[in-house]
């Protein structure tokens, strides 16, 4: 398979081409967006690093971690949650629960 590049990038354009990709991508990166723009106050988070499906993400912190010297990604917290895009009510309470928890 890694031999043959451009059977490789033929297969990544169909993909692109099919829409999931694509709607996946813009889905993720408006919820990452509208979350970071929900966050507590009580938290300081960086600005969005908008990047590949896999690695948009923005961080948090508030006074108890930076004393231990140590911030969230929300990216790690979102890839391994099955998301519920729907409840954007409970979204930023649920990902401050899951690094809470340290899953």
């Amino acid at each position: 398979m890694a031999d043959d590049i451009q059977k490789c990038l033929e297969i990544y354009q169909e993909q692109l081409n099919n829409g999931y990709i694509r709607v996946a991508y813009v889905t993720l990166t408006k919820y990452v967006a509208e979350l970071k723009a929900n966050f507590p106050k009580a938290y300081t988070t960086s600005s969005v690093a908008f990047g590949y499906l896999y690695y948009t993400y923005f961080y948090f912190t508030n006074g108890y971690l930076k004393n231990k010297n140590l911030k969230y990604s929300v990216l790690e917290v979102i890839l391994e949650t099955k998301i519920d895009f729907s409840d954007k009510e409970n979204m930023t309470q649920n990902v401050i629960n899951r690094a809470g928890s340290g899953s």
